[in-house]
């Protein structure tokens, strides 16, 4: 009787050892750390993208672009401005935009398009994007981008302030700063005014808005 019950026990043993080998764990495993599915990437500015992202549309001309790779993919983001020609019975308009496109799993796709113009204009017509203000950064350390960018717009024949704006993109999502360019006067000088769209904010990272208002200062100081 003692060879049966050691074939028994030797049986049982290894029937137990082939279902822990093919049994799926559904505990203690990691978070998925992606971003639509993407394998995470560390953030890293790029010198070029692919030409299928560089092809990406848009509209007026490219005044300046940045790119970089991070948890979404390979990243563009095309800053570009659009004069309408002068014509007999119109005044001429200029309008500005900001594409956020990302190449990813084969399919470049639009994350964000930013826009404004100024409508006809008999008077002096500013808007252009403030170039040294432009950087992409990862400020969370999130694996993902923030593009930031500023840009001031006018109407005007005198020396008046200029409407300023501040932004910050990251994945899809704005937060922004409004106000006006500071000036100076025979009077002397006019500080600009600041408006935080603090619902904009209300859930980024506090980071986010310390380095809007570092360079807003900038800006208007």
């Amino acid at each position: 009787m003692i060879k049966p019950t050691i074939f028994l026990f030797m049986s049982l043993l290894l029937i137990g050892c082939d279902q822990s080998s093919w049994q799926t764990p559904t505990e203690n495993t990691a978070p998925d750390s992606t971003v639509q599915g993407n394998t995470a990437q560390p953030f890293t500015l790029l010198a070029s993208v692919p030409a299928v992202l560089a092809k990406a549309d848009y509209e007026g001309k490219i005044v300046t672009q940045r790119q970089w790779r991070d948890a979404n993919g390979e990243n563009l983001v095309l800053f570009t401005q659009q004069h309408v020609n002068y014509q007999q019975d119109k005044q001429p308009e200029s309008a500005i935009f900001a594409y956020h496109y990302v190449l990813q799993h084969g399919q470049v796709t639009l994350l964000r398009r930013v826009y404004d113009f100024v409508p006809t204009c008999s008077s002096d017509l500013t808007i252009e994007f403030i170039e040294p203000i432009i950087s992409v950064t990862d400020l969370d350390n999130n694996q993902l981008g923030e593009i930031t960018f500023a840009y001031q717009k006018a109407c005007i024949s005198d020396l008046s302030p200029l409407e300023l704006k501040l932004l910050i993109l990251e994945n899809g999502h704005k937060h922004i700063i409004r106000g006006t360019t500071t000036i100076t006067t025979k009077s002397g000088r006019i500080k600009g005014k600041k408006q935080i769209d603090e619902g904009s904010f209300a859930t980024a990272p506090a980071a986010f808005l310390s380095h809007a208002n570092a360079l807003w200062d900038t800006l208007t100081n």
